[in-house]
């Protein structure tokens, strides 16, 4: 009985994830139906930067398609810190459901303080504008690395690997593809960083890396 009980529990959590996995597919595509241009600049923004010049007031988070696309980013970043909290073991190929739910719980708890604190910095300090235009740059990119990240996530899963080997495979792919963005972020605003070093260095170790290493331990905990 409870070797049925452990088979029916693994076949439900592929099952709710491989329907998760097939809507967020489906969200891509009607976003790529309903914003045929934008999101072939979004999906462009490694090679070029017309993507940062479309109208300001499509750059909010309650333009669906931001708004689509953060949804997407929190699930994408949720994925990453269950199969991180998920057991090494060979025979585990996929995701305890609760688990999950606790990391996206965690993921939006997260992007909710990070943004919340980015804003009040913005006041404070009277940057409002650079601080909005970087951190839409930031959100954009994040954007792109959550549509790879449930892309390969998806080849990966339903390829049946083992969910610890799987682990490596996305944080390695998110913390080289953060790293790279954020170099290009700083290479874009290169004008403001140098004219505000200091700034700039108090910003990345407050609102950029130790944000992360919270997260981490957060999720280990």
């Amino acid at each position: 009985m409870n070797y049925m009980d452990h088979l029916l529990r693994a076949s439900f959590d592929r099952d709710w994830l491989s329907l998760m996995l097939i809507g967020t597919l489906a969200c891509i595509a009607i976003l790529r139906y309903l914003f045929p241009r934008r999101m072939s600049e979004l999906i462009l923004l490694p090679l070029n930067d017309r993507y940062f010049s479309i109208e300001p007031h499509q750059r909010g988070f309650l333009n669906p398609f931001n708004t689509v696309l953060l949804g997407l980013q929190i699930i994408a970043f949720g994925l990453v810190l269950s199969t991180i909290k998920s057991p090494y073991d060979p025979r585990v190929t996929t995701i305890d459901i609760g688990a999950f739910l606790n990391a996206i719980s965690i993921v939006f708890i997260y992007l909710v303080s990070r943004y919340a604190l980015d804003w009040c910095v913005g006041h404070i300090f009277n940057c409002r504008e650079t601080l909005t235009t970087y951190r839409f740059e930031r959100l954009s990119f994040h954007h792109l690395i959550s549509i790879a990240i449930l892309i390969i996530f998806m080849f990966l899963y339903f390829g049946r690997l083992e969910i610890g080997l799987l682990s490596y495979i996305l944080l390695g792919f998110f913390l080289m593809t953060v790293i790279t963005s954020l170099i290009f972020s700083i290479r874009r605003n290169y004008t403001v960083v140098t004219s505000s070093f200091l700034y700039f260095i108090l910003y990345l170790c407050a609102l950029e890396i130790a944000p992360y290493a919270i997260l981490y331990r957060v999720t280990m905990a």
